[in-house]
């Protein structure tokens, strides 16, 4: 069986099962008449299910892919670390910056240096370390109040973002 006959075959088996699942609820709920238009208008109905069906299909196709390309992606990266570990070492053995590539630029050794993110701990301990140093607040108990005043005003202002998606789960087998 081709994989776009399976993929057919699911998509029957979501259908019938949807189809059956909202009958029975319609069948079911004391509020039918509420639901009217939904049963008497197929073309809704159907339009809705290929949609679904859509749906299910390109992210089966995303998650395949991806899986694709991560497994090629993380076998160029192992490669090419190893290689860029080589070049460092005989860079720094033959006590040079950078390798000149005729007509396609340079290849530079370069050091980078990153900071951690910030974490609240470190914030209130150089605000504390600040306020006694220049004597602003007398008492502990006093200052840690104000600190923590200070970064719970800081945590509201944040903004903060929202999204509605689809979660697709799947059945354990």
């Amino acid at each position: 069986m081709s994989e776009l006959d399976k993929l057919n075959s699911i998509n029957n088996e979501v259908i019938n099962s949807f189809n059956d699942n909202i009958t029975n609820d319609l069948n079911e709920n004391s509020e039918r008449d509420n639901y009217s238009n939904v049963s008497n208008n197929k073309k809704i109905q159907n339009k809705f299910l290929e949609n679904v069906i859509k749906y299910l299909q390109t992210d089966d196709i995303i998650r395949k892919k991806t899986s694709e390309y991560k497994d090629n992606i993380k076998i160029l990266k192992e490669s090419k670390e190893d290689l860029e570990d080589y070049v460092i070492r005989y860079l720094e053995k033959e006590d040079e910056d950078y390798i000149d590539i005729k007509g396609k630029g340079k290849l530079i050794k370069k050091k980078t240096v990153t900071k951690g993110a910030i974490k609240i701990e470190n914030v209130k301990e150089s605000i504390y370390e600040e306020l006694t140093q220049k004597k602003l607040v007398e008492e502990d108990e006093e200052m840690i109040s104000l600190i923590d005043n200070i970064l719970e005003k800081i945590d509201k202002k944040r903004p903060v973002k929202e999204k509605t998606v689809l979660k697709r789960t799947f059945i354990k087998k």
